[in-house]
């Protein structure tokens, strides 16, 4: 097999990378291939996602991150590469690419951050009764 140089690789090359490696997983009648390919994306991803938190679930129960780099470190960086695989064939066949999901969770994520603020701002306010109020 030949190596791929990963070096300074975008989001754009990655994307263009899984469809060029990606064979179907499931091929039925025409009508119904987009849906079950998707299907069967969604379900490796989540395969690979319990992967990847049955390793994180030794790294803490190891206490790893302090013990020092170990194997689970090198199995850790295999498994979020599956999980980020998948998730991308996920994404191109819904019709987006990474950028486009970035930016969409930017945008939630800064109006969730305005709103919780705008929240902070309105608890700290006080409204006292006017004592010419009675």
């Amino acid at each position: 097999m030949d190596e791929v140089e990963f070096d300074g690789m975008g989001t754009e090359a990655y994307e263009d990378h899984v469809a060029r490696l990606t064979t179907p997983m499931i091929k039925f009648s025409e009508s119904l291939v987009e849906n079950i390919e998707l299907l069967a994306y969604s379900n490796a991803f989540g395969g690979e996602a319990g992967e990847l938190q049955n390793i994180v679930k030794k790294i803490v129960k190891n206490d790893a991150l302090q013990n020092g780099k170990s194997d689970l470190f090198d199995k850790f960086v295999l498994e979020a590469g599956d999980v980020l695989w998948y998730l991308t064939k996920l994404v191109l066949l819904m019709g987006y690419s990474l950028d486009d999901v970035m930016q969409i969770n930017i945008g939630k994520l800064d109006a969730r951050k305005l709103e919780n603020d705008t929240q902070k701002s309105a608890q700290q306010f006080r409204v006292y009764p006017s004592p010419f109020e009675q």
